[in-house]
C-alpha cells in the first residue's frame, strides 16, 4: 500500500514470541512487515544541457540540450558512437551540478564540464596505467580525468551547487561519452561508497550490462523506429529504465541494513538480464 512493499509470514504463537505461548502447533497468526519506501527517489539528472559535445555530422560542436537519439557523438578512443536513448531528459527541470575545471583541455575553450554528483566518471589511478569509474562527488582537487584525446588532465577546482535548468544522460552502444571534452560514464551509480566500495567500482559494468538488451533493441533496424527514437519518459525517467532504476534504488536502500540481502537480489537481477539477452539474441537468429 501507498507504494510500500508488504511482506507475511506465519507461524506459532511460540514462534513468534507471544508471552505465555505454550506450543508450536496452535494455529498460525499471520505476521505483516511493512518495508517503506522513500517517498521520492532522487533523479539521475547526470549532465547539465550547457555541456559541449562533439557530433559527427555538419554541426560538429553542439550544446548537450540539442544532442538527440540517432546522433553519432565522440566516445572513448576518439572514435563516434551512436545515441540510442535518453535515461533521463527534462529541458524544464530545475537541478544543481558539480562544475569541474581542469589544467588542460584538448580542444581550447571548452567550457568546465557540469555533472551531477552521482555520475560516473572516469579517472587515472596514480601510480598505474589504468583508469576506474568513481562518482563525481568523489573527484578531489589533483585527481586525473581523461581528454578526448586520450591525455591526461588535471582537476584545479570544484564548485558545487551550481544552479541550471535542464537534465540529460544520453546513452550511447559504447557506454560512455566524452562531454566537454572529459570522459564520463553513461551511468549513475547508486550504491553507497562508504558502505559497498568496492561495488561502486563495478557500477559502470553492472549498468552497461543492464542495459544490453535495450542496445539490441535499439541496433535492430527493425525495430529502432518504432521503440527508441520515438522513446517516452516518466517524470523526466525513460520508460525503457523507469522500473528498473525504481527497483534499483530499493535494492540500494535495503544494502545499509541487509547487505547480503542486496548481494542476492543483485545475483538475481543480473540472471533475469542475461535470460533476456539470450532470448534477444534468439530473436536475432530468427530474423
Amino acid at each position: 500500500p501507498n507504494d510500500n512493499l508488504l511482506f507475511t509470514s506465519f507461524g506459532s504463537d511460540l514462534a513468534a514470541g507471544i508471552p505465555s505461548a505454550t506450543s508450536w502447533n496452535n494455529i498460525p497468526d499471520c505476521t505483516l512487515e511493512v518495508l517503506r519506501l522513500p517517498a521520492e527517489l532522487p533523479p539521475i539528472l547526470c549532465f547539465s544541457g550547457g555541456n559541449m559535445v562533439e557530433v559527427m555530422d555538419s554541426r560538429q560542436w553542439i550544446r548537450m540540450e540539442s544532442l538527440q537519439i540517432g546522433d553519432m557523438v565522440r566516445v572513448e578512443g576518439g572514435s563516434f558512437s551512436k545515441v540510442y536513448s535518453f535515461g533521463h531528459y527534462d529541458p524544464d527541470m530545475s537541478a544543481t551540478y558539480l562544475q569541474i575545471h581542469v589544467q588542460d583541455k584538448t580542444r581550447k575553450g571548452s567550457p568546465p564540464l557540469e555533472i551531477s554528483e552521482h555520475h560516473l566518471i572516469y579517472t587515472i589511478v596514480p601510480g598505474r596505467n589504468t583508469t576506474v569509474t568513481i562518482p563525481a562527488s568523489m573527484l578531489k582537487v589533483g585527481d586525473q580525468l581523461v581528454l578526448s584525446s586520450g591525455a591526461a588532465t588535471t582537476v584545479s577546482k570544484i564548485i558545487k551547487n551550481v544552479s541550471r535548468k535542464g537534465a540529460y544522460a544520453p546513452f550511447t552502444m559504447s557506454g560512455n561519452i566524452v562531454v566537454s571534452d572529459i570522459l564520463a560514464s553513461n551511468y549513475i551509480s547508486m550504491i553507497d561508497t562508504t558502505t559497498l566500495p568496492r561495488i561502486t567500482k563495478m557500477m559502470h559494468w553492472m549498468a552497461h550490462a543492464f542495459q544490453t538488451p535495450h542496445r539490441l533493441v535499439c541496433s535492430w533496424d527493425l525495430t529502432q523506429r518504432q521503440f527508441c527514437e520515438n522513446e517516452t519518459y516518466t517524470n523526466g525517467l525513460s520508460n525503457w529504465i523507469y522500473a528498473s532504476y525504481h527497483l534499483v534504488r530499493w535494492m540500494t536502500e535495503t544494502s545499509h541494513s541487509h547487505p547480503r540481502l542486496f548481494f542476492f537480489l543483485a545475483c538475481g537481477a543480473m540472471v533475469v538480464v542475461l535470460s533476456l539477452l539470450a532470448q534477444s539474441l534468439s530473436f536475432v537468429k530468427a530474423m
